[in-house]
């Protein structure tokens, strides 16, 4: 049975993330399993009694979060240890990990807005981010695409289009340097190349998922700019984006599509849920 994996901890951002995760359980007939991460790091600087209240403070959520999501496969478990190393360790065998994120004040970024980032640099599944303001929409999905795109993540954001019934939008971002504008000629030709390896692409991966995927409708769209401002924009433009999809090709921390305070931006500020895919991952 496919496994859904999601770490609440009491705060908004947690309950939207279960909540969008026993969606996900419900359309794949999946098993939800939540998890509880008693903090080993609050607990080594505070009392033993305060531990044991934490201890027993996720325990009771755990207890309303199976209660709360009657008619769902659930399976709870309470850890021990750190945040981060935990919910990857936890989610191994899944097939979706699921956090929240909270980007609405200052002590709320730096508390949940890093942890998801961390999640992302370490997991082997597919990590799905919800930001706590998140309501659920009949929009498409986004997955953007460039020629270094990993298959996994076209596949995972086509299995989710699928799973909701709805449709799939491929976005190519593309971009001229800066240092060509100083030769009209070479930026035109380049311009002109630059389009066209784009349109290349989208072609590409829209004749590949018509095999792959005949029961998705697939859309494509070409846009100038950064790469994360681009998928950025073309989200806030399209009413109702249920989720975006980006992949990681493990070069470093994070895709070139997630690195800086951009990409930030991207993954915790993203009005929808956004889907981080490894090259390796488990099918749905």
């Amino acid at each position: 049975m496919t496994e859904i994996v999601v770490g609440i901890d009491g705060t908004v951002a947690s309950a939207s993330a279960l909540t969008w995760a026993r969606m996900i359980a419900d359309r794949l007939s999946a098993r939800l399993v939540v998890v509880g991460v008693v903090d080993v790091d609050i607990a080594s600087v505070m009392s033993a009694e305060y531990t044991e209240a934490h201890a027993r403070a996720v325990e009771s959520l755990l207890d309303d979060a199976k209660a709360a999501t009657t008619g769902t496969v659930v399976e709870t478990r309470r850890a021990f240890g750190r945040v981060v190393s935990e919910l990857v360790a936890q989610a191994k065998d899944a097939s979706v990990l699921v956090v929240g994120s909270d980007k609405t004040g200052v002590i709320s970024g730096i508390i949940h807005g890093t942890i998801p980032l961390k999640v992302a640099d370490s997991t082997e599944s597919p990590l799905v981010v919800v930001p706590a303001a998140w309501k659920e929409s009949l929009g498409p999905i986004v997955v953007g695409v460039d020629d270094t795109t990993d298959n996994a993540a076209i596949t995972f954001a086509a299995e989710m289009a699928r799973a909701l019934t709805t449709d799939l939008l491929l976005v190519n971002v593309w971009g001229v340097a800066p240092l060509v504008f100083a030769d009209p000629l070479q930026l035109k030709r380049l311009t002109a190349e630059l389009r066209a390896a784009g349109r290349l692409v989208l072609d590409t991966v829209h004749a590949e998922l018509a095999n792959s995927h005949p029961s998705v409708v697939v859309t494509k769209q070409l846009v100038e700019g950064d790469p994360s401002v681009g998928v950025l924009t073309t989200v806030r433009a399209t009413a109702g984006t249920r989720l975006v999809v980006v992949g990681t090709r493990r070069l470093s921390p994070l895709s070139s599509l997630l690195l800086g305070s951009v990409g930030h931006d991207l993954l915790m500020n993203m009005p929808c849920p956004v889907a981080i895919v490894p090259p390796t991952r488990k099918e749905l």
